[in-house]
This record gives structure tokens, C-alpha cells and sequence, in this order.
């Protein structure tokens, strides 16, 4: 029978961060505050229009990403138009930021620079607030945190054709559901090219202009059919 391994230390600490970020995070959304104006704006966007009203531009100054706008609504005529179920998406997004976080600490830094980080970010009262509020910060900081870890994994991988479609589809579909992925995508899509040139590995430099060909088709199409 395979044993799992024990968890070290630095484990052990960072699972205590994690559970304490989730029970602030909680006690947040539990509290259940009224929406506030910046929030009723958008929700009201939300709730007052059908699918195809949110490919257009928002009412009241408001701009969220089409793919959010679309769960949230997908979300509210399941469990209806309370505050609990317009908040649900960002509250699951900032619990699952901080099972990213620890995920990514563990591999790019020090133990205690790992802790630290993971502290600060856990304990963050910015992090904290957004992940329950009817806005798409909390999601955004999920889908850069994942998208970090999937560039990490994939920095020295050589890449065959299911991995490279998985970084082409989930680059491609992050941009429409997060306006930062086009920054974290462009930045760590362009090291990686860096690094792969550097390497000489043209296999690899081919597959990842592929991949960039797939998102700017992605983000092409989300111009036209919304962010225009």
C-alpha cells in the first residue's frame, strides 16, 4: 500500500494560513452587508438583463468581464438575487486564491519567504474584503494565481500537443473572464518565449507562437463581440 508523505513543517504552517485566510473570508461573507452603490450598479446590470444584454456595454459606468458577468448570472437565477448568491462567486474565488497561493509559495520561494508571503496575503484586508464583494477582483486574483502556476509548470516542459492545447485553451479563455489575464498572459507568454529562444529549442518556440496565435484570436473575438 502506497504511504502518503508526511507533510513538513513549512506544510503544516501554510495549511494553518490558508484555514485562518478562510475563516476571515467567511466571517466576511457571512455578515451579509447590504450592497453598496458600486455593487448595486453592477448587480443591477446583472439582474436586469438577459444573457445577451451583458455582451453589451454596462449601465452606470460599470465594466466587468463578460465571462463573470455571464456566472453571475447563471448564479442568481439558480439561487435568486440575495446578496448571499450575488456574492457567492467572488467568495468561492478568494477561497480558492488562497489554496493558489500556497500551491505557488511552495515552489518558488524559501520556507519562510513562502510563509511570509502567504501570511501577507491570507491576513490581507483588501483580499480579505474583495472576496465579498459583486465585483470580479477576487476572480481575477484566481485566474492570475493559476495562471502563474501553469507557466511555472510548463517554463522547462517540453511541450507535446495535449499540453500545448491546454495552455492555448485555458490562455484563450482566461481573457474572458478576467481583463488582468491579458497582462499576466502577456508577460509570462513573452518570458517563456525568452527562455525558449535562449534554450534554442525551436520545436517549443514553434508550439508557443501556436499558442499565442490561440489567444490573440481569443482576445480578437472578444473585442468585437464585447469589449468594443
Amino acid at each position: 500500500m502506497k504511504r502518503f508523505p508526511r507533510p513538513a513543517p513549512r506544510d503544516w504552517i501554510g495549511i494553518a494560513l490558508v484555514l485562518a485566510g478562510f475563516i476571515l473570508r467567511l466571517r466576511q461573507y457571512l455578515v451579509n452587508r447590504s450592497l453598496w452603490l458600486d455593487e448595486a450598479m453592477l448587480a443591477n446590470n446583472i439582474l436586469s438583463r438577459d444573457f445577451a444584454g451583458l455582451f453589451q456595454p454596462l449601465a452606470n459606468d460599470q465594466g466587468a468581464p463578460v465571462g463573470f458577468l455571464l456566472l453571475q448570472k447563471t448564479i442568481t437565477l439558480i439561487l435568486g438575487d440575495s446578496e448571499y448568491a450575488l456574492r457567492l462567486i467572488p467568495f468561492l474565488a478568494g477561497c480558492l486564491s488562497l489554496a493558489l497561493m500556497f500551491l505557488l509559495t511552495r515552489k518558488v520561494t524559501s520556507p519562510f519567504a513562502g510563509s511570509l508571503a502567504l501570511a501577507l496575503f491570507a491576513f490581507s484586508p483588501a483580499l480579505i474584503y474583495y472576496a465579498s464583494e459583486v465585483k470580479q477582483y477576487s476572480s481575477d486574483v484566481a485566474i492570475a494565481l493559476a495562471l502563474i502556476l501553469l507557466f511555472i509548470k510548463y517554463a522547462d516542459a517540453k511541450l507535446d500537443v495535449q499540453k500545448a492545447m491546454l495552455l492555448a485553451f485555458t490562455g484563450a479563455l482566461a481573457t474572458w473572464f478576467s481583463h488582468p489575464a491579458l497582462f499576466v498572459l502577456g508577460g509570462f507568454g513573452l518570458a517563456l518565449f525568452i527562455h525558449t529562444l535562449r534554450a534554442k529549442d525551436k520545436n517549443k518556440i514553434v508550439t508557443l507562437l501556436l499558442v499565442a496565435a490561440a489567444w490573440g484570436l481569443s482576445l480578437a473575438a472578444l473585442y468585437f463581440v464585447n469589449l468594443r
